[in-house]
């Protein structure tokens, strides 16, 4: 749960490794985690072929992403 928490707040654009990373702990599949995000499914996965590099992710839909994320943190405690 640290971890999740750490990858929120850091200030450098999420790669595609972290959005994996947060779609796992979401529990979400490539669709749902799209539907979610309001991206196609092809998006979420050219993200998360991006491994170590910034995923290019819009700044209004990595926002969205880190804010899932915070929720399930908050969620779990």
């Amino acid at each position: 749960d640290l971890i999740r928490y750490i990858c929120t707040l850091q200030e450098f654009p999420l790669s595609g490794n972290q959005v994996k990373f947060f779609r796992h702990a979401l529990n979400l599949s490539l669709r749902e985690f799209a539907k979610v995000v309001g991206v196609t499914h092809q998006s979420v996965m050219r993200w998360e072929d991006q491994k170590n590099l910034p995923a290019k992710i819009e700044a209004h839909t990595e926002i969205v992403i880190r804010l899932l994320m915070l929720n399930k943190f908050n969620a779990s405690k």
